[in-house]
């Protein structure tokens, strides 16, 4: 019987502190796993490789860096039996060679899956037929290759997939009715119960604004991004109208990838916090957001959440989807661009108890799943394998 004792973690971005928790090393360590890391993002996410270096980036003998697919394919027909790999990078036509190497050299492997809400939008109502006539070839591979059957590709099926939250679609991924489905919690809700046992602290009233870093992320192109000489001095012109309201004092809980900590000036002066977003949500009277994921928290917490948007968003996707996101809570988003004056406070503070449940289990936690923290339970599936 194999005992499998090492873990390989593929990433496809600089890994940092916030990924040696959300990705589980430490669970794995403690339960006496040796684990490795293995770094693809040189190759994978080139601009992210370049631009977006963390300022919590973590160096560490066990983690690797690789800086093609050729290497990575050698170093996957290399390792030794008891070896099995979580695969925390997309499923798509990039990343075929990987997924290519692992099924020749039979590792088992396993990826998580989840549902962020999102809704999709075609701003131009371009139809099918027309994209594919102007798509290149590699956004056609990129369209059609998880659309494929992956047995034709020579891929084997994920071992088991980690389903977290209860609206999850994983259609896109190499899934049969041999992978074992292990449905959870999104790391989110597990920092949510650590928050928890934490006292409250005794702080002036605050509402927490959760960036997203749209003018400046390291992940969209130039084109994509937001001009920032219209965009933050909307910002602070809203929160100083619901500072002068509600008597409370705004806090910028910084995107996992911005540089805003350095940069307090882009928000007026305000307070700029990184790796601290549950606490301050837990801390906080409300949240004011665009789309950010971290509502989660919002919702955990039972916070009210303000949201927001802007003319320049309402051209992008990114419009459509803040709208979206604010309906699931039972709310509309504000835009910054009109005359908001004379908006209702005490409906924007208001929170919906039912749309909060129902979000909680389709996008954090589904009703009934286990409360045992996501990588404890995978590793206790890992040592009952055979």
């Amino acid at each position: 019987m194999v005992k499998f004792k090492k873990i390989i973690v593929l990433t496809s971005s600089p890994f940092n502190e916030r990924d040696y928790k959300r990705f589980g090393i430490e669970t794995f360590q403690k339960n006496d796993f040796e684990v490795e890391v293995w770094d693809l993002t040189p190759f994978l996410n080139v601009d992210r490789n370049l631009k977006c270096q963390p300022s919590d980036r973590i160096q560490a003998a066990w983690i690797r860096l690789f800086m093609n697919k050729r290497d990575t394919a050698f170093a996957i027909s290399d390792l030794p039996e008891g070896s099995i790999v979580l695969a925390m990078i997309a499923y798509s036509y990039d990343t075929y060679a990987i997924y290519r190497a692992l099924s020749k050299k039979n590792i088992l492997y396993f990826t998580w899956a989840f549902s962020y809400p999102s809704v999709f939008f075609d701003r131009n109502k371009i139809d099918l037929l027309s994209k594919m006539r102007r798509a290149s070839f590699k956004k056609l591979a990129h369209f059609f290759f998880p659309r494929l059957p992956f047995a034709l590709l020579g891929i084997h099926p994920l071992a088991a997939l980690l389903v977290l939250g209860g609206k999850v679609v994983y259609s896109h991924l190499p899934v049969n009715n041999k992978t074992h489905l292990i449905w959870s919690h999104t790391p989110d809700y597990e920092v949510y119960l650590e928050e928890s046992k934490a006292p409250a602290r005794a702080e002036e009233h605050t509402g927490v604004f959760l960036d997203a870093c749209l003018p400046l992320h390291p992940d969209l192109a130039a084109s994509d991004r937001i001009p920032a000489e219209k965009y933050f001095p909307l910002l602070h012109k809203f929160f100083d109208l619901i500072e002068r309201e509600t008597g409370t004092r705004i806090i910028i809980a910084a995107h996992p990838r911005s540089p805003f900590e350095n940069y307090s000036d882009f928000f007026g002066g305000r307070t700029v916090v990184r790796g601290q977003t549950a606490s301050l949500v837990k801390n906080a009277d409300f949240v004011i957001s665009h789309d950010s994921c971290s509502i989660s928290y919002a919702v955990l917490f039972k916070r009210p959440v303000i949201f927001i948007t802007t003319n320049d968003l309402l051209k992008k996707t990114e419009g459509t989807q803040i709208n979206f996101m604010a309906s699931l809570l039972g709310k509309r988003a504000i835009n910054l661009d009109n005359d908001y004056s004379s908006i209702n406070l005490d409906k924007e503070l208001e929170v919906n108890e039912n749309a909060y449940i129902q979000y909680k289990n389709d996008y954090i936690k589904k009703d009934g799943s286990e409360d045992l923290p996501l990588w404890q339970s995978f590793s206790q599936y890992i040592r009952g394998l055979k």
